[in-house]
């Protein structure tokens, strides 16, 4: 329904978390109500705020009906919510890893283990993954990097054959916060501090090296 009022938005802002922050915030907002509104509050990663900012006062969307705002805004609460329940629940599993996965917890963190097994379906779906097909668990096949989008006026980076126009790799580095930006060879477990703490050329050997020692934990 929001794509009505804003069609652009969900090929830039991909996590649906910040999508349901998104929707809340411009809501029915005109263009000219927009200029003061600071997207950042919502969105992790500033090129794309800046981006989405530039494309909702220029965006050829229309209006929607009270009714059907009121219903936008109702079923981005409702995600906002099972997300908190989520959050919540992926703690009280994460307390429990050290005793259900305790050499995965070491190698990887509580937190990203229960991820893990969350994602396979349990450890014993986890022990039959290959190691390359772990390294992207939890991935995005959409580039999320759009200050090129920006400088170009362009809504997207990614190219048809999967490369990204000659710009810089999104840094793993980057918003490790539950609200993940991977580039698109890169899962969940790029989150992990042993491949975190790697300088930026090694990173990726490093996620290979982690994924095997997955495999074998």
């Amino acid at each position: 329904i929001y794509a009505t009022k804003f069609p652009e938005l969900e090929e830039m802002v991909i996590n649906p978390i910040e999508y349901a922050k998104c929707v809340k915030l411009i809501a029915n907002k005109t263009p000219e109500e927009m200029s003061d509104l600071d997207l950042r509050r919502v969105l992790s990663n500033p090129s794309v705020a800046m981006t989405v900012h530039v494309t909702a006062t220029t965006t050829t969307g229309k209006k929607l009906q009270d009714i059907d705002l009121q219903r936008v805004i109702e079923a981005a609460n409702s995600i906002l919510k099972l997300e908190e329940k989520k959050i919540i629940i992926l703690k009280f599993v994460s307390s429990r890893m050290n005793i259900i996965a305790p050499n995965l917890s070491v190698l990887i963190g509580s937190e990203l283990t229960a991820k893990l097994i969350g994602l396979v379906g349990g450890i014993k779906e986890l022990s039959t993954i290959p190691s390359c097909n772990i390294q992207v668990l939890g991935s995005t096949k959409k580039s999320t990097s759009f200050l090129g989008s920006f400088q170009n006026h362009s809504t997207s980076t990614t190219n048809k054959d999967g490369n990204n126009n000659g710009q810089e790799p999104i840094n793993p580095n980057a918003a490790m916060s539950y609200h993940h930006h991977y580039a698109p060879h890169f899962g969940i477990i790029a989150g992990c501090e042993l491949i975190r703490m790697c300088p930026k050329e090694f990173q990726q050997k490093a996620l290979r090296v982690v994924a095997a020692k997955i495999v074998l934990a």
